[in-house]
């Protein structure tokens, strides 16, 4: 392929990279003309899990150890800032306070890239906290607020997202554990 397609987008996770706050985190909308950030909340979900996907899909992908470098350096920004338990929230980027304690089933990706990346025990932890979800709604709903434990209003439904699946899949593969054949096997019956 053309080369100029992958120094674009190094060049585009370079400049997401230099653009984190002291606390190592990113915000989940960029304003790509100024650079100025326009939306402040830190999470994995909307806005910017594809961008951590990428980083270590690519570090995979590509042998690019500097991407790899910067996606677990997030993971020790989220760990000590998003992470609440085994469930992530959204907090401020500047200040590391919670803005909105709700689960994302966007989100849903996050543990199978801890498992694709070796964090193993992570992963496992994080996938059983989000079947909780699958126990009460079937599939995850969009959206879910975590201190009551309820879908968020209008905001219940399931847009058919493949992230859970693929979680599950991710981390059988690594780990062969027949907990997580189960919740597969589990999602396949709600289909």
């Amino acid at each position: 392929g053309n080369p100029m397609y992958e120094r674009v987008a190094l060049k585009a996770l370079d400049v997401l990279w230099k653009s984190r706050s002291s606390l190592g985190l990113v915000g989940n909308h960029i304003n790509v003309q100024t650079g100025a950030w326009t939306a402040t909340d830190a999470g994995i979900g909307a806005g910017v899990d594809s961008y951590f996907e990428y980083l270590a899909k690519g570090a995979l992908l590509f042998q690019r150890p500097r991407l790899m470098y910067q996606f677990n350096k997030y993971v020790e920004a989220i760990n000590a800032y998003v992470r609440k338990e085994d469930w992530f929230v959204w907090v401020s980027m500047t200040k590391g306070q919670v803005s909105l304690p709700i689960f994302q089933s966007l989100e849903a990706f996050w543990p199978g890239l801890l498992a694709l990346t070796g964090n193993i025990d992570d992963a496992q932890r994080i996938i059983f906290q989000y079947s909780q979800i699958t126990r009460q709604y079937g599939f995850p709903p969009e959206f879910y607020n975590i201190p009551s434990q309820e879908a968020v209003s209008k905001r219940s439904g399931y847009p058919l997202r493949p992230e859970f699946v693929e979680s599950l899949y991710y981390i059988y593969r690594a780990t062969g554990d027949p907990i997580i054949l189960h919740l597969a096997a589990n999602i396949i019956e709600l289909c």
